[in-house]
């Protein structure tokens, strides 16, 4: 849970205990925001679709768990995904495909179109028989390259602040999500490669943990963002790019190692925090 959460809860519980008071905040939090806390109470700013629409995104009040509502929402969907890739055949991804590529949004709240997109291209894979590593070394000799230019785009341009940003962000990740299908795979066949137990135990940690809003810190990654910045503050793009690959490196690490502690010290909350993997 949010530690936001947890401070609201524990500054209003104890306001009603010492006062002799009912939790008058909290009755009120929860009249007004209701299903939203779990849904979009978090504001994630202004976004403007390809068509000119501008509506306010959210994320529920742990910012990370957008992605599980998301797979609710879609997974409430899978039979009409179903029906439609098994009778439309590619239309459906490749529509989904071209409303992601170009930023067109549902114009409400969450989910992304993004989400329906990967589920529907995984669940045309599956439902066609398709393997998805013959895929992509079928075509690696186009991905490799389109990954390299993706990964050059996403460090020069700023994808938050600029205008081709939400353009950029998606048709970028796709070629960078199918290099790690080539990549994965070239490990595990060539190499004998498998899955650190210590790593898949702590990647749901680590995707939760590392947006958690602490006092005074802020989030890990951008406190650890915020001090490699004020160690290198130099403003050139060679620093900006060092910048900008150390601090995910350092944010998971920082993580597992949290992950650790958490898991000697609270054995039994760390297994369902990290949905006990």
């Amino acid at each position: 849970m949010s530690l936001r959460f947890c401070r609201f809860l524990a500054v209003n519980i104890a306001s009603a205990i010492l006062h002799g008071q009912p939790s008058g905040y909290l009755t009120e939090f929860f009249h007004k925001y209701s299903w939203h806390t779990f849904y979009d109470v978090y504001s994630l700013g202004d976004i403007t679709t390809f068509f000119g629409h501008t509506f306010r995104d959210g994320a529920p009040i742990i910012i990370p768990l957008w992605f599980l509502r998301d797979l609710i929402i879609v997974s409430i969907c899978t039979p009409l995904i179903f029906r439609a890739i098994k009778f439309g055949g590619i239309i459906l991804p490749a529509v989904l495909f071209i409303c992601t590529t170009l930023n067109i949004r549902f114009p409400i709240p969450g989910p992304a179109v993004s989400s329906f997109f990967w589920f529907s291209a995984g669940a045309y894979f599956s439902i066609k028989g398709l393997n998805v590593i013959e895929f992509t070394d079928k075509y690696k000799g186009a991905i490799i390259p389109a990954s390299i230019a993706a990964l050059i785009v996403l460090t020069a341009v700023d994808t938050w602040f600029s205008v081709p940003g939400p353009y950029l962000t998606p048709l970028c990740t796709i070629p960078l999500i199918l290099l790690c299908f080539i990549i994965s795979s070239y490990l595990i066949e060539k190499h004998g490669a498998t899955a650190s137990p210590l790593l898949v135990g702590s990647c749901f940690f680590i995707y939760a943990f590392h947006l958690m809003d602490f006092p005074y810190i802020g989030t890990p990654v951008g406190f650890i963002r915020h001090i490699l910045s004020g160690l290198m503050p130099a403003s050139s793009l060679a620093i900006k790019t060092i910048i900008h690959i150390i601090t995910p490196l350092l944010t998971v690490g920082l993580c597992i190692g949290l992950y650790c502690i958490s898991g000697r010290v609270l054995p039994k909350t760390t297994k369902i925090l990290s949905g006990n993997r």
